[in-house]
């Protein structure tokens, strides 16, 4: 399983990022896959047996930016993929 973890400063109320994790069943611990992304950032679909792609959206520009990322298991890569 692929999930979004969102993170916030509570104190000044702003956002800080967001990581990306994979847990495997039977494993204890999920893995980290990408740290404190600066824009939000979602796992969408996975595309091979190791690459997935995410929806990322960038809030600075009007209209909003929406993006497609693919992250490689295997290199450790995140590219954007379209537009």
């Amino acid at each position: 399983m692929v999930f979004s973890v969102a993170q916030f400063d509570t104190i000044a109320y702003d956002y800080v990022g967001v990581s990306i994790y994979i847990w495997i069943q039977g494993e204890t611990e999920a893995t980290l896959l990408v740290e404190d992304y600066w824009e939000f950032l979602a796992p969408r679909e996975w595309t091979e047996e190791t690459r997935f792609l995410l929806n990322a959206v960038i809030d600075e520009q009007e209209p909003l930016l929406r993006i497609t990322l693919e992250f490689d298991l295997e290199s450790g890569e995140l590219q954007q993929i379209d537009p």
